[in-house]
């Protein structure tokens, strides 16, 4: 599944952010350098989440999948300039159907500042009912 969701939001993306990097977390984030002139939009599978049981003659549980959506956007001096962009990117991905089932934003936040490029982080949420796996 993880596979599944992270190409469904790199496809979305990558129809509303024409322009920018789209790509999955570096492992090495510190040496990450972005090229495009515009921005870029890093995914990053964080957690799973799973809800109680609710039967004792199956498993009968939901996953929630936690995902960081990374926006950095060039050439930003004031905070409003990255303004923008974070709408389109909360338009592109509430509600986003995966498979049958809806993306949640959870939380977005200021990251940081380098030179003139703004970062922010989304933690995101699908939720996917799971059943037995194993006998």
């Amino acid at each position: 599944m993880l596979e599944i969701i992270e190409d469904k939001l790199t496809e979305k993306l990558k129809e509303g952010f024409e322009g920018f990097d789209i790509e999955s977390f570096p492992a090495d984030f510190k040496s990450y350098s972005f090229t495009s002139p515009t921005g870029c939009i890093l995914l990053r599978y964080d957690a799973s989440a799973f809800s109680s049981q609710q039967s004792i003659n199956q498993v009968s549980q939901k996953e929630t999948y936690e995902y960081a959506v990374f926006l950095a956007v060039r050439g930003c001096y004031t905070f409003k300039d990255s303004y923008p962009y974070l709408k389109r990117l909360k338009n592109a991905l509430q509600g986003l159907d995966i498979n049958g089932f809806k993306v949640i934003l959870k939380k977005r936040s200021y990251i940081q500042q380098k030179t003139s490029d703004l970062w922010w982080g989304t933690i995101i949420n699908v939720v996917f009912p799971t059943g037995e796996t194993s006998k």
